[in-house]
């Protein structure tokens, strides 16, 4: 259930993100801070989707713990 959760709320922000983009232009929508968080926010969740697509969870550097 919590992937199902994740697919679809990383898509409601890519839409989001990319309303944004196509209503205030490129320009505007790096200017304001909120923007840029939102943008960071949707890329690291396209990234953690490919990732877990692609079977990575398994990256030495991403592990946390002894």
């Amino acid at each position: 259930m919590l992937k199902k959760f994740n697919l679809f709320f990383t898509g409601v922000f890519i839409i989001e993100a990319s309303l944004k983009i196509a209503a205030f232009g490129p320009k505007n929508y790096i200017h304001n801070a909120w923007n840029r968080f939102d943008f960071f926010v949707v890329v690291c969740s396209i990234m953690d989707l490919i990732m877990e697509r692609m079977n990575l969870e398994a990256i030495p550097i991403l592990t946390v713990g002894p």
